[in-house]
Formats: C-alpha cells, structure tokens, sequence
C-alpha cells in the first residue's frame, strides 16, 4: 500500500488567518481518530468506529490534473505539527505562534492492481494513472 507524505507550512498574518489555521489542524487531528461508536445504554464505546477516510486529488483549474497520478481512497495515518517552525518558539499577542509547520501521512486503503490501468485509456487526458 503506498504511503503519501505531506508538509504544509502556515504563517497566519491576521487573528482570522490563526482561526482558520486553527480549525484545519484540530480538523484534522478529529478526523484521524477512531469513534467511540454508538450509545446504546450501557454499551456506549464498545465496537470501535473507523476513522474518516479522503479522496485526495490533484487539481488543476478545479478539474483533475492533466499529467499526475489519482489515488485511491486514504486515511490520514500520522500527523506532527511543528509549533516552532521557525526555530525559535515566537508567538503573536494572542499566542499563535508566528509559523507552524504541519506534516501529514496519508496511506491508500487498498492495494493498486494493473486491472485498474485498463479504466484510464492511453488516449484520454486522464494522467499516468496510479
């Protein structure tokens, strides 16, 4: 199963950009978490929930990309998130720190076959496939 790795780096100019910044990375951590599952009495957490999966794709002009390869669906299966990215702990005001860098592992859930070739045709502007 291949892995994609991931490093985005935020610099929030303003409290609304720290916000956004904000809601992303605890977005993400949520995301990445099993649920505890359905509450039924005295049963609440026992069978265990997935965690979300992503449909990541490559975009260009808000179709997908022309040259580069799709994926398969993937869960988020690491996070770290750099609060001093700039080498030096250094906040704003208001405590968001000046530059945050955050690096994303994503792996496919299932396995690339060649069978999956036969779907992008050699003719078609659909990329180089998996």
């Amino acid at each position: 199963l291949r892995t994609f790795p991931y490093a985005i780096t935020f610099s929030p100019r303003s409290p609304k950009e720290a916000d956004i910044v904000r809601q992303i990375i605890r977005r993400l951590k949520a995301s990445m978490a099993p649920k505890a599952g359905e509450f039924n009495g005295t049963a609440a957490g026992i069978f265990i929930q997935s965690p979300d999966v992503f449909q990541l794709k490559f975009l260009k002009d808000d179709v997908d990309h022309p040259f580069l390869h799709s994926f398969k669906l993937c869960a988020l299966t690491g996070m770290a998130v750099n609060y001093t990215n700039a080498g030096t702990y250094s906040t704003y005001e208001d405590g968001t720190p000046v530059n945050i860098r955050m690096s994303l592992t994503f792996k496919e859930l299932n396995p690339i076959y060649q069978e999956d070739y036969n779907m992008f045709s050699s003719n078609d502007n659909l990329g180089v496939g998996y």
